[in-house]
């Protein structure tokens, strides 16, 4: 869309034309769940209503001079590999530069020492998606199928997970934590996101409030706060190990 009144007749004016997904969203869908991105009718307009506080105009004005100043920053590197006549792969390079946008953008820090896990992390869930769209029989299988690939997918989603959620830690708990770790905020963590997962990523994704449209939800809070927990004591065992 070259024009910015092209771009408002599709957006706002007449969104519910435009509102029907291609197989590709299937593919998001299995990947990410029943989100903003992939959900579609009074589902999608009930998700977005939820999320319009961050998309005002004041905070969008912050976050656009902070994506300038980052592509400014990469073209600028970019300029002297040219100048210097370097070969240079783009792809590790925009991943990058697309994870540091986002982590700025959601915790206000840059996320430089994840950057290349996470590129491949990434790498793996597109290839996966790839291979689901080329081959539409592979949607017949369940996801968790014991394939060596869906390992792979699994492994990249729960690793992705648990650097986002490490993120969020060390800039919650500060520098004061990272240099002693202690287990309390890392729990409290834990906990915290079981909340957020029961209040508010399980109604958007269409489970109810903590997960009581499941068929056994009791048994599904259970297994969350059993999970967080060890997660916990992975976050506090892993900034440990670092201070090794």
């Amino acid at each position: 869309m070259a024009r910015p009144e092209w771009a408002r007749h599709i957006l706002v004016d007449a969104y519910s034309r435009y509102q029907s997904k291609s197989r590709a969203y299937a593919v998001l869908r299995i990947l990410f769940g029943n989100g903003l991105v992939t959900s579609e009718g009074e589902f999608w307009r009930g998700q977005r209503k939820l999320i319009q506080p961050a998309f005002h105009r004041q905070r969008l004005e912050k976050l656009f001079a902070m994506m300038v100043d980052r592509v400014t920053d990469c073209a600028s590197k970019l300029a002297d590999a040219a100048r210097a006549g370097t070969a240079v792969d783009v792809g590790p390079i925009f991943s990058q530069l697309t994870l540091d946008i986002i982590a700025r953008a959601m915790f206000s820090t840059d996320v430089e020492g994840a950057a290349a896990e996470v590129s491949r992390h990434i790498a793996t869930l597109n290839e996966y998606a790839l291979r689901l769209l080329r081959r539409p029989w592979l949607f017949l299988l369940p996801r968790r199928f014991p394939t060596p690939f869906n390992y792979r997918q699994y492994h990249a989603m729960r690793s992705l997970n648990g650097i986002v959620y490490g993120i969020i830690l060390a800039v919650l708990a500060g520098a004061s934590w990272l240099a002693a770790p202690t287990f309390l905020p890392a729990f409290v963590l834990g906990i915290i996101t079981v909340g957020a997962g029961w209040f508010l990523l399980a109604p958007g994704m269409g489970a109810g409030w903590a997960a009581s449209k499941l068929p056994n939800p009791m048994l599904v809070r259970a297994l969350n706060l059993v999970s967080h927990t060890v997660f916990a004591l992975g976050l506090f065992s892993t900034a440990l190990l670092v201070r090794l």
